[in-house]
């Protein structure tokens, strides 16, 4: 799974940084993710790109978690537009 999204220029981003790393955490400390990792972009400290791997049900279950409920909140109050979210195949 990919998630991506930019923050509103508005937003204060290092005020955001632990929302990020406590959502990280949550989805981590779930038996159900072997990897989770929120990236920020190098040349555009806004922009998050978050990869996971873990079958669609699961994503789906995850869904339903307030930690889960709330952190997808507070992103789509800080940003413009919907966060992208694509469901990956492994290739190899």
């Amino acid at each position: 799974m990919r998630l991506e999204y930019r923050l509103r220029d508005d937003v204060d981003v290092e005020a955001y940084l632990p929302l990020v790393a406590e959502f990280v955490t949550n989805l981590r400390n779930d038996h159900r993710t072997t990897d989770y990792t929120a990236y920020r972009d190098a040349k555009d400290p806004r922009h998050f790109v978050h990869v996971g791997h873990f079958d669609e049900d699961v994503a789906t279950a995850f869904q339903t978690q307030a930690w889960f409920k709330g952190f997808t909140a507070k992103v789509r109050e800080r940003t413009d537009s919907p966060p992208d979210v694509v469901m990956l195949s492994p290739v190899i």
